[in-house]
C-alpha cells in the first residue's frame, strides 16, 4: 500500500516518529497493517536505537494475528544489534528458527554481527 511505502520511506531515513504516526492511521481509517508495514515501522528504529520500541510493535503484530516472518525477525536484531541488546537479538533468532521454516543467511548474519559488537562470540553457535 501507499502508507507502506511511506513507512518504508521514513525508516530508510531514520524518521521513526513519522513511521509510528503512519502506522497509527492506518489502524485508525484503514487499511489495516501487515506483516511488510510492521516489518518496515520495526526498521525505523535501526538508527533511533529503539529497541524497546521495535519489540513492542513486535509483541503488537502476534496481538493481532499478524505473524513474523524473516523481514521482520531481521529488522528486530538490526534494532538490538544496533543497540548492543545481543542477548536480544539471540532471542528474536531463537523465535525465527521456531517460528519459521527456514531462517535465511541474512537472519543468522545478523545475529553474528550483534554478538560481534559486543565481543559474545562464544554465543553464536
Amino acid at each position: 500500500s501507499n502508507y507502506t511505502a511511506a513507512i518504508t520511506a521514513c525508516s530508510k531515513s531514520g524518521h521513526w516518529q513519522g513511521a509510528l504516526k503512519l502506522l497509527d492511521k492506518m489502524r485508525r481509517v484503514g487499511p489495516l497493517p501487515n506483516v511488510m508495514s510492521f516489518s518496515a515501522a520495526i526498521s525505523s528504529f535501526s538508527q533511533g536505537g529503539s529497541w524497546e520500541r521495535a519489540l513492542a510493535l513486535l509483541g503488537e503484530m502476534r496481538s493481532c494475528s499478524i505473524e513474523p516472518n524473516a523481514v521482520t525477525y531481521t529488522a528486530g536484531m538490526n534494532v538490538c544489534a544496533a543497540s548492543g541488546q545481543w542477548q536480544l537479538c539471540l532471542s528474536l533468532l531463537e523465535q525465527a528458527e521456531r517460528h519459521l521454516d527456514t531462517p535465511d543467511y541474512i537472519t543468522y548474519n545478523n545475529a553474528l554481527a550483534a554478538c560481534a559488537r559486543c565481543r559474545e562470540f562464544a554465543q553464536v553457535e
